[in-house]
């Protein structure tokens, strides 16, 4: 069925549905949109998993009364939701929790002067290859006006009767292929182009104001910042095992680099290792 001027119509195509299937996947997508009331909704759960076996981290919350002070305290534990049987995991609090996370990546940082410098020359680098990008593109909308010119001109031949059925399919096929292709590198230039300053701009920012999220964002910001800088989180009861995304990988310093990779040293007994 379809509206058309504000009139329902039926269709006489095959439908792709049935009408059944079509109205509860409507009903479904209604009731999604709706917020779902949880006991908790903890923004660290969901990207941590249990070092011991496997299972995501969850969170409780517990809110306890003194009747001699009248007041009212809450706590939050941070722990295994031991969906495949028992686990040696210790239930630890927001603080732990999050002096974990600031112990693995406060080391992706940059100055000041290395951000600001960063920026200067990655907007000198678009210039330049947006000059050159525009230069391109011209060369490429020229070549495809001529593939029109020429599509329009084998048109006129066909009708003028000077190239047989078989052979205007032929030449239309492939100018028609060629046009495909010149729009796509269009289209790739286009992206290009602003992309890849895009993402060299997010990198500069987030390593610069990561640390600075670590230590005075709330909860929700310090999310999104482990979900950009880090994937594999598993936490054991000893610490937080990260695994470093690229680019943000390259900014480990030297010490976090002999402590992540394991390498030994003249003193191991003082040596923080990450297991």
């Amino acid at each position: 069925m379809f509206k058309w001027n504000g009139e329902l119509y039926q269709g006489n195509f095959e439908p792709i549905l049935s009408k059944r299937l079509f109205d509860s996947t409507q009903v479904a997508l209604s009731d999604r949109t709706k917020p779902k009331q949880t006991k908790c909704n903890n923004p660290y759960n969901g990207i941590l998993k249990c070092g011991y076996c496997g299972c995501g981290i969850t969170t409780t919350v517990k809110t306890k009364k003194y009747v001699r002070t009248q007041r009212t305290v809450t706590y939050i534990y941070h722990h295994c939701s031991k969906r495949r049987g028992g686990c040696g995991l210790k239930s630890l609090s927001t603080e732990k929790l999050e002096k974990f996370l600031y112990d693995n990546l406060a080391c992706i940082s940059i100055d000041e002067d290395v951000w600001r410098l960063g920026l200067e020359l990655v907007k000198k680098k678009h210039e330049d290859l947006t000059s050159l990008n525009s230069d391109r593109r011209k060369k490429l909308l020229n070549e495809y006006s001529a593939g029109e010119d020429r599509l329009n001109k084998l048109i006129n031949l066909r009708l003028n009767g000077e190239l047989t059925q078989q052979e205007m399919a032929q030449a239309k096929s492939k100018l028609i292929e060629d046009q495909a292709g010149i729009k796509s590198m269009l289209n790739d230039n286009e992206h290009s182009e602003h992309g890849w300053l895009e993402l060299t701009e997010e990198f500069l920012n987030t390593a610069f104001h990561a640390k600075e999220i670590l230590e005075e964002g709330n909860p929700f910001e310090k999310k999104e910042l482990v979900k950009k800088l880090g994937q594999n989180l598993f936490l054991n009861n000893e610490n937080l095992v990260v695994t470093l995304k690229e680019p943000y990988d390259v900014l480990l310093k030297p010490a976090m680099r002999s402590s992540w990779l394991g390498d030994r040293d003249s003193n191991p007994n003082t040596r923080d290792q990450n297991p």
